[in-house]
């Protein structure tokens, strides 16, 4: 829902769906893709063949051993090949995928883990793949459990929360034991309080306080999440979302993690259904599943309307980190003009960390990074909001990720500033 300021003096008021959506359970596709993560030792190709059996729940290794993927499905291997997305490529598995499945006998759980050393279970998930912040020079002030959405129109945390409460209970109380943090937070909209109490509180004993939040974009990114909870002492944070505490939880217990995933289906006329997914299910199957069909001129977007990022075909496949498939027609897609910024400040105005966006997108436009820097571009969090009130319709957003891209480039290879000396030039005008 957006809800925009009459007079034009306030920054638009983006609102977080909360319904609650029919889900459909998505069958099996009969090919399944499976996208493999980089090792310790960067991108590498996994020690697999045309014709190998995978199993559900088995790892995915390279030739020296190390941990790339966990098999989300049973299958044959039926190609190993790159796959091209929008910000990077990735090598894939393609499984001819079996109806059923068959669980790797090789998993095992990490058992009585709530009496593990606080230590041992971090090295234990981070080698698994798992990423936790947790600093152990400084513990969290608090474990937040977010259960505000990722990014507009989607609604699955209701259904996460509903399906997980008793799998959640146990995760927070395993990051309270692991981050030596002693309160957890479930921070969730006005309408999931009844269901977040009930997942507070296990054998009578109360493990987390509920804090209703308003259900405002972007509250819900974990970088502004800690300056929004009504206990404003909480400078530390551990933010963890509901499908990812879960994950977690049934690693521990069973030796692999969530193979399933809710998905929120948009699609061109703006109708929405909640699907329950198989990690590694091509978009074009749950396309298929929800009856909905694309043109050429459609843009598909993974992810909701603010954040999400458009893929160049539909057999990408669904992964951990996606929470909605976002159809939108051709008709309605609005392209950015990049005209010149006229200086009018709603981006600065709207940003949540209050960063010189008109500044640093000129400045990146023209590659002068060494400049963003000094303007403190790496707490940009890309939530669009720049772009969304952008009068120009500069593609700022895009401006921002490409420098941060850049620097961290130069950063790894240990060079300077960028461009020639005619660009800097030119940017430094154009941009006063």
């Amino acid at each position: 829902m957006n809800i925009r300021s009459i007079f034009g003096f306030l920054p638009p008021r983006l609102l977080y769906s909360c319904t609650e959506l029919p889900v459909t359970d998505v069958s099996l596709p009969k090919q399944s893709v499976i996208l493999l993560g980089k090792s310790s030792e960067g991108a590498a190709l996994p020690a697999l063949v045309p014709g190998d059996l995978l199993k559900t729940g088995g790892k995915i290794l390279d030739s020296k051993g190390n941990l790339l993927s966990y098999s989300p499905v049973t299958g044959a291997v039926a190609e190993i090949y790159n796959l091209s997305g929008i910000d990077e490529d990735f090598n894939a598995v393609s499984v001819n995928t079996s109806e059923q499945d068959i669980w790797d006998e090789n998993r095992s759980g990490a058992g009585n883990y709530l009496e593990m050393e606080p230590a041992a279970l971090v090295s234990l998930l981070c080698e698994s793949g798992f990423s936790l912040d947790i600093n152990n020079g400084k513990k969290p002030d608090a474990v937040i459990l977010n259960c505000l959405e990722s990014d507009l129109l989607i609604s699955i945390n209701r259904n996460v929360l509903a399906e997980y409460g008793d799998s959640l209970r146990k995760g927070l109380v395993l990051l309270k034991r692991i981050s030596g943090s002693d309160e957890a937070i479930i921070a969730v909209p006005g309408e999931l309080r009844d269901i977040a109490e009930q997942i507070a509180v296990r054998g009578g004993e109360r493990i987390a306080v509920v804090d209703v939040l308003k259900p405002v974009y972007p509250f819900g990114m974990k970088e502004v999440i800690p300056r929004v909870l009504s206990r404003k002492k909480v400078r530390r944070p551990l933010v963890i979302t509901p499908e990812y505490l879960n994950s977690i939880v049934l690693f521990l217990e069973m030796g692999s993690p969530a193979v399933q995933k809710f998905v929120t289906l948009i699609d061109r006329n703006g109708v929405r259904m909640n699907m329950k997914v198989r990690i590694g299910t091509p978009v074009s199957h749950v396309l298929r599943e929800g009856n909905v069909k694309i043109t050429e001129l459609d843009k598909l977007v993974l992810g909701g309307s603010m954040r999400g990022r458009p893929i160049f075909h539909a057999e990408f496949p669904v992964t951990a980190d996606i929470d909605a498939i976002l159809i939108q027609g051709g008709e309605a897609v609005v392209a950015p003009l990049n005209e010149t910024c006229v200086g009018c400040g709603k981006c600065v105005g709207v940003c949540p960390n209050k960063l010189q966006v008109n500044l640093l997108a000129r400045y990146a436009e023209f590659n002068i990074f060494e400049r963003c820097r000094e303007l403190d571009i790496d707490h940009c969090i890309e939530c669009g909001l720049c772009a969304y009130v952008c009068m120009s319709r500069r593609s700022t957003v895009q401006y921002l990720t490409y420098a941060k891209k850049e620097l961290a480039i130069m950063e790894k290879e240990g060079e300077h500033a960028i461009g020639q000396s005619g660009e800097y030039e030119e940017g430094i005008k154009s941009c006063h």
